[in-house]
């Protein structure tokens, strides 16, 4: 997801640097139950894609960009874009479990016929 703010345009990614300032921000995982952590990871989400400063833009400055203009709709993007990459994540760990389980199972069986 690309995102221009303020004159700088970044290409969003979805990353453990993010969960950690998160969670050091707000000290408990994210969990997505509130406006306050959709918009807290959003934030957290454009520092830690920012290569070149992570300081760039206070909090209370991005929820003010946020209220300009329909730039709102970037958090409904953000909460979109975010959403499906944690299905994305989840069909892959699942799809892995399975592998995981039927060669296990296959061994047993190759195990049991000796």
């Amino acid at each position: 997801m690309k995102v221009s703010i303020r004159g700088k345009e970044l290409e969003l990614k979805h990353s453990f640097k993010a969960e950690l300032i998160f969670e050091t921000a707000e000290n408990h995982t994210f969990n997505g139950t509130s406006t306050k952590d959709w918009i807290t990871m959003f934030y957290c989400t454009v520092l830690s894609s920012n290569k070149d400063d992570d300081t760039w833009i206070k909090f209370n400055d991005f929820v003010d960009w946020l209220d300009e203009d329909d730039n709102g709709t970037y958090l409904y993007d953000f909460i979109t874009s975010y959403t499906e990459h944690a299905v994305a994540l989840n069909e892959l760990r699942q799809a892995k479990k399975d592998e995981e389980e039927k060669k296990g199972k296959s061994k047993n069986a190759k195990g049991a016929k000796n």
